[in-house]
């Protein structure tokens, strides 16, 4: 894995942010930003948004008239054509609501981001509904403006006043997204003096604003743009069954279970104009085995695959492609601050984790692929990301540690699932036999991850647990996951006080000089405390039938499998 290959997309990432506080950000083809940046402005001046468009935006009402006589340089609309059809391990719950991270790899199509990026990492104007934006000296007020043209499914005109409601909506009550209490503690108003601006005021200096909360580039759907007007006309039950974006593609069809579907804009979209696929059809097919087999018979073009069966789709005429350093896996030991649990009690983790033999779980289950982790809440993609050594297993000192506790016998919880890592279930019972091995008693625990995910963020594990494997994507800034360990939020799995300071000044920091300092000082804390136990970095397999599609970048951003690229006009 080529760590400076992914630390170089982080960094003209973390550029583009740099370079907001003159005030502008540039289209994909500007010069990178200086690593420092410049000295801050009292109010940085609004820019303008770029006249050229990428396509041209034509609203899903308009139907030229007939003429009778022949116009000789009209170009024939070209129309969609065929299915790409893709088989994955999972599509969780199937849930249409944009809520949790997961749903991304099959919500994608429907949706456009509020601020867009390209594919090396870098934000983009012209990619996105937001065209510009620009913060004050301090970074506390950022103000953004939108473009003109863009239509959701039902007819609606997107303006600004979308933007301030996608927010709303990810922070509406009940919302299960895992970066709902960020966006609350971090958004003080949100005024729309007119249709094209909305002017963010906030309650701490955010340098990575435009990352964060309008963008594909956190694993997060916080970014999607959704119609205000028609949620507050249906509410929230019937969106849920009858969701609306403005992507280039409309929800058709969700079978759970099975496959979710989605079909063609009969308009040309504003940026990815007239769509090449008439429908996308997402399969779930559970085994990595049955997903190659319907891959090689042409049932599927597409297929998420685990590393083991690499050489038998090169075999079939399959091409592979790789999401390389697309996560970290992980486990988290739940619930730490409980009075009488024992992973609240830092040699008990230190000893779970010293138990496991990161460089096995790499050789025998990932093929090689990948390499053992300590680094976690920064992962290989942050641009403070600064590679820490995994400690190899040692089950004397495991057994040493757990003895020093003076817990005596320890019985633990151990939640398995499958969540975007085809190996996990079996690394999961790999690890559990470790553990065994140095006297816990463990029951396991199969759920499905919505099922865990809704009592992780209730907080309603009754006993000591531990969950995984969990694929933490990776992504360029890691603000809020830092959040996480700050506060009572409902994605957090310890309260220790010590972290408090450190991630307050992730949250001041006003330069990426300072966001990396004070992102190291809480990696470091984290690995020293033993707060979340990393495995290992991982990659996403897929192989293709060449012959639909002859390439395929699937995605700088995390989560998202990028399957609109197959349909970018840039990439035609």
């Amino acid at each position: 894995m080529d760590v400076r290959r992914f630390r170089i997309s982080a960094v003209l990432a973390i550029a583009t942010v740099a370079s907001l506080v003159l005030g502008a950000c540039g289209g994909g083809d500007s010069e990178p930003a200086p690593a420092t940046a410049p000295a801050a402005q009292a109010t940085a001046a609004a820019t303008t948004a770029p006249t050229a468009q990428p396509t041209a935006v034509v609203a899903p009402t308009a139907v030229p008239t007939a003429t009778r006589a022949p116009v000789p340089t009209a170009t024939p609309v070209p129309k969609p054509t065929g299915t790409m059809r893709i088989a994955l391990d999972t599509l969780q719950d199937q849930g249409l609501h944009p809520d949790g991270a997961s749903r991304r790899r099959y919500l994608d199509p429907m949706f456009d981001w509020m601020a867009g990026s390209a594919y090396d990492g870098k934000l983009d104007p012209k990619r996105g509904f937001v065209v510009s934006w620009t913060a004050n000296a301090d970074f506390k007020v950022w103000t953004v403006k939108t473009r003109d043209g863009v239509v959701f499914h039902n007819g609606d005109k997107a303006t600004a006043a979308d933007v301030k409601g996608s927010l709303e909506y990810t922070t509406r009550p009940g919302s299960q997204n895992s970066a709902a209490n960020n966006v609350r503690s971090a958004l003080v108003k949100m005024d729309v003096p007119d249709a094209n601006t909305v002017v963010f005021s906030l309650a701490t200096s955010r340098l990575f604003f435009p990352i964060e909360f309008l963008s594909n580039l956190d694993s997060q759907t916080v970014g999607y743009l959704v119609p205000t007007a028609y949620l507050k006309a249906v509410g929230d039950e019937v969106y849920a069954k009858k969701p609306v974006g403005s992507g280039p593609y409309v929800f058709k069809e969700n079978v759970i279970g099975d496959k979710v579907v989605f079909q063609a804009v009969d308009y040309a979209h504003w940026y990815y104009g007239v769509p090449k696929f008439a429908t996308y059809d997402l399969r779930v097919v559970p085994e990595a085995t049955t997903r190659l087999a319907v891959l090689r018979t042409g049932g599927v073009d597409v297929a998420n695959i685990s590393n083991q069966e690499v050489a038998g789709a090169k075999a079939a005429g399959m091409k592979i492609i790789l999401k390389e350093g697309s996560g970290t896996a992980i486990l988290f030991p739940h619930q730490q601050w409980e009075a009488g649990n024992p992973l609240g009690n830092v040699k008990v983790r230190q000893a779970l984790s010293l138990a496991i033999d990161r460089q096995a779980l790499v050789d025998l289950f990932l093929a090689g692929t990948g390499a053992p982790a300590a680094s976690y809440l920064l992962t290989i993609k942050d641009v403070a990301f600064e590679p820490m050594v995994a400690h190899k297993q040692n089950m004397a000192r495991a057994k040493q540690l757990l003895a020093e506790s003076g817990l005596g016998q320890i019985s633990l919880d151990a939640v398995i699932y499958s969540q975007d890592l085809n190996e996990g279930l079996e690394m999961m019972e790999a690890i559990i036999v470790w553990w065994e091995q140095i006297g816990i008693k463990v029951n396991r625990v199969p759920l499905s991850y919505p099922t865990h995910r809704e009592k992780w963020f209730s907080q309603a594990y009754k006993n000591p647990t531990i969950s995984g494997v969990f694929s933490a994507a990776t992504r360029p800034i890691s603000v809020t996951r830092f959040t996480n360990l700050r506060g009572k939020n409902s994605a957090r799995v310890t309260e220790d006080p010590d972290f408090v300071t450190p991630v307050q000044k992730v949250l001041d920091a006003t330069t990426v000089e300072e966001y990396i300092k004070a992102a190291r000082e809480i990696s470091k804390l984290e690995y020293e405390k033993t707060i979340y136990i990393p495995l290992t970095e991982i990659s996403i397999t897929f192989a293709v039938n060449p012959k639909v599609v002859p390439g395929w970048f699937p995605g700088f951003g995390p989560l998202s499998y990028n399957v609109l690229d197959m349909i970018d006009p840039s990439r035609r």
